[in-house]
């Protein structure tokens, strides 16, 4: 993962999917949010050349985490691996993650041996691509699938309406109440009335007020 340094100030949000970006209310930045795992162990694993999770960031990351863990005397709970190579789930990576599950997990200090993911001893894939298909073939996809078209059924957005009769009303009166420089009174009041009494005098009252003054 990355963080908002990057996500904002360095366009990162251009080569991403709606996948990175969660309901945010709070407005966290991704760091803090992975904090909330401390004091309990955590790996955070990277690679060196990932244009969409670059190392700029992953070490802005796990430094501001490491000091973290180390404020809770937690230093050694917090781990990264970096690997060789851009956006992939290579064999170092997924070893130093079935590793640290088993030890946390399982206290199970033991190497995991894992080969090339899927590849069989002749190089190709174990499993074809069509075996590992939900739907064997397009026409078996359900026919009320909206997948290819999610953004048609999106909520359609509020459009602004005029002003109804109470609110055409309500402008007539404000504008028919009589210019005198008298405290003004009825809608015109009730509407503005979380704003200070000088703001309610109208043109001519105020300037009859700085020529006093003047």
């Amino acid at each position: 993962m990355a963080d908002l340094a990057y996500y904002v100030g360095e366009d990162g949000v251009d080569g991403h999917c709606d996948c990175m970006f969660l309901y945010n209310m709070a407005r966290w930045n991704w760091t803090t949010i992975a904090a909330l795992v401390c004091p309990r162990p955590l790996l955070f694993a990277n690679s060196d050349n990932d244009r969409i999770f670059p190392m700029s960031a992953n070490e802005r990351v796990i430094n501001r985490l490491e000091r973290l863990y180390a404020h809770f005397e937690a230093g050694d709970r917090v781990e990264a691996v970096v690997s060789v190579g851009g956006h992939a789930y290579r064999r170092d990576l997924r070893r130093s993650v079935f590793e640290f599950f088993n030890r946390h997990l399982k206290q199970d200090a033991r190497p995991v041996e894992d080969p090339d993911a899927g590849l069989g001893p002749d190089g190709k894939h174990r499993h074809a691509g069509k075996d590992l298909r939900v739907f064997p073939e397009d026409s078996d996809l359900p026919k009320d699938a909206v997948n290819a078209r999610a953004d048609e059924v999106f909520p359609v957005l509020s459009r602004p309406q005029p002003p109804g009769p109470c609110l055409a009303r309500v402008s007539t009166d404000a504008a028919a109440v009589s210019d005198t420089g008298r405290e003004q009174t009825g809608t015109r009041r009730r509407t503005a009335k979380g704003l200070p009494s000088a703001a309610l005098r109208s043109d001519s009252s105020r300037e009859r007020a700085r020529q006093r003054r003047g």
